[in-house]
């Protein structure tokens, strides 16, 4: 039996999420315990486009589309578990 996979969200693209996700993913701390699977904003939904630093009501959006298809998968193959970042409530109420 393998390791177990965790699914991780990367959080607001435009805030420092997607960065520590990504770096947690390929810690050797981390890769030695489970099989991490990673989440992040759809590229096809602009991510890139999302200025560093600024909170906006589509950054949220992008975040939480980004949990919703990591529960989505996380019970299709199986995961032990789903670690989501913290959302800002702010993004999530802007409009």
């Amino acid at each position: 039996m393998g390791l177990p996979r965790i699914g991780l969200t990367a959080g607001d693209p435009a805030g420092i999420g997607p960065e520590v996700a990504e770096q947690a993913a390929r810690d050797p701390r981390v890769t030695s315990v489970c099989e991490p699977q990673l989440y992040r904003s759809d590229p096809d939904d602009g991510a890139a486009a999302f200025a560093p630093g600024m909170l906006t009501a589509g950054g949220g959006r992008a975040a939480f589309e980004a949990v919703r298809r990591a529960a989505a998968r996380s019970r299709r193959i199986a995961c032990g578990a789903c670690a989501a970042s913290t959302q800002s409530t702010l993004t999530t109420t802007l409009r």
